[in-house]
């Protein structure tokens, strides 16, 4: 349920009441019972399966397109927040809502989606101005309405979503995170007043429409609870130093040194991007060298890395000594180790070598 200010009279989120049984049936994570998962490549969608029950004659064809459309703008609202933040290192989440409008009359109890209720009265309680109070209950729920757990993947469950919350993107998104496992990001007291959990004001779990790194990895690890830790493939992260020494020819007659650190990622089928950061580190040149951020992408094959790197976009050269662009050819000597130098040769006596000591650290890496 969405923080709402103390206008809030509610008893919880995930209430442990007795609901029809089918709405409890379980079926094996997976198998497109409940909220699902989909993966292609590096990208994860977690699929929310819905039976949205509404009368017959109270909303025509129009109205029931918008219901559908503001579900999709509620997993916007997700996908552009997860965008931005990786899951294992490489793996992108995103949120997809597989929604039906069903007539009560028309409910096929065997349908996979949770069953959402939008009319008659909330089972929470209601807002001073008498709406009603959208929830989501579980049988094998959690006492607990800021904890996440994996249910929803599990099993399906059911809710009421009034009419009001579809007015309201981030209320029905927030709604929607708890289908995906996700508990409330605020307490509440006695009073039935509502205050943020350290830390997690103005997440989508509060009442605002951040999406942080910790909301990313509550979501991830639900999947692993709910057993979808073996379809989830493992990126490998590198990290080492980067040695460029730069001789440059006529009419300067110089040699220039930038030592910094890089992290490189693998994805499962080998591509690999990453960035570092380098600076002087020796210099007979005259104005000095450059420092700042370079931009690393290549292919990790069997036996090495194949590398092309260059300058990043705060990387100037102004007056000073550029480090230039180029590519690397690094060995594997062993499943976690890569060591090796390259020499780049750019004509007119300019010459590039770079040095690379990489190890891949994290849980994705292969077994040394």
């Amino acid at each position: 349920m969405r923080r709402l200010g103390s206008l809030l009279v509610a008893l919880g989120l995930i209430v442990a009441t007795a609901v029809p049984s089918a709405a409890g049936q379980e079926g094996p994570a997976g198998h497109g019972v409940g909220t699902d998962v989909r993966v292609d490549g590096t990208t994860v969608t977690v699929i929310v399966h819905l039976s949205v029950l509404v009368r017959r004659g109270l909303v025509d064809a129009s109205v029931r397109q918008y219901l559908l459309d503001q579900l999709d703008a509620a997993a916007d609202r997700w996908n552009r927040g997860l965008a931005r933040r990786p899951f294992f290192d490489c793996l992108t989440l995103r949120v997809e809502v597989d929604a039906s409008l069903v007539h009560p009359v028309d409910r096929d109890f065997d349908a996979p989606g949770h069953v959402i209720t939008t009319y008659g009265s909330s089972h929470v309680g209601t807002m001073a101005d008498g709406r009603g109070l959208p929830s989501v209950w579980d049988p094998e729920g959690q006492s607990d309405p800021s904890a996440d757990y994996a249910g929803p993947f599990e099993h399906r469950v059911e809710g009421y979503w009034p009419p009001w919350l579809f007015d309201d993107t981030a209320a029905l998104a927030h709604e929607m995170g708890h289908l995906f496992g996700l508990g409330d990001d605020y307490v509440r007291d006695e009073d039935g007043n509502v205050s943020p959990l350290e830390g997690r004001e103005g997440t989508l779990m509060d009442s605002g429409d951040a999406v942080d790194p910790a909301l990313v990895d509550r979501l991830g690890a639900s999947l692993l609870e709910a057993g979808y830790g073996d379809q989830l493939p493992r990126c490998e992260v590198w990290t080492g130093t980067l040695d460029v020494r730069a001789e440059f020819g006529s009419p300067y007659e110089c040699e220039v040194s930038w030592r910094g650190e890089v992290t490189l990622t693998v994805e499962p089928d080998g591509t690999t991007s990453g960035s570092g950061r380098v600076a002087a580190d020796g210099s007979t040149c005259p104005a000095g060298a450059s420092t700042g951020s370079i931009v690393v992408t290549g292919t990790k094959t069997a036996s090495s890395f194949e590398l092309t790197y260059a300058r990043g976009p705060d990387h100037g050269c102004g007056p000073v000594f550029c480090l230039g662009g180029g590519t690397a050819s690094i060995p594997l000597s062993g499943p976690t180790v890569a060591e090796g130098s390259t020499p780049n040769d750019l004509g007119a006596g300019t010459r590039f070598v770079s040095t690379w000591s990489l190890r891949c650290t994290g849980a994705g890496c292969p077994a040394s």
